[in-house]
């Protein structure tokens, strides 16, 4: 299996708000995560949430929703959890018991 290239990040504002995806070991597996860097209110904030999915697509999509609302690094492990969660219900109301 070819491996994806995880080099997506989306900058607003000169790198005032950055948001990268970030690889990190699950066991033995590969996972992908955000990373979100403030540098926009006199200190540099940044915060890295591991562990989201293994899904490249799925990160790039929280990226892309998280940079659309100009989400900061104290709010994003809220954004990503209810992301999670929203991509959980419609995964388990999809499936067919």
């Amino acid at each position: 299996m070819k491996k994806r290239e995880t080099e997506y990040a989306v900058s607003i504002g000169d790198g005032g708000l950055v948001y990268n995806v970030v690889r990190s070991k699950c066991g033995s597996d590969d996972t992908l995560g955000v990373e979100v860097k403030c540098r926009l209110f006199g200190t540099d904030d940044t915060v890295v949430i591991e562990d989201i999915s293994p899904n490249f697509q799925m990160v790039k999509e929280l990226i892309n929703l998280m940079a659309e609302n100009l989400v900061t690094p104290c709010t994003a492990k809220d954004v990503a959890e209810d992301f999670i969660i929203s991509k959980h219900d419609v995964l388990v109301s999809g499936s067919s018991i």
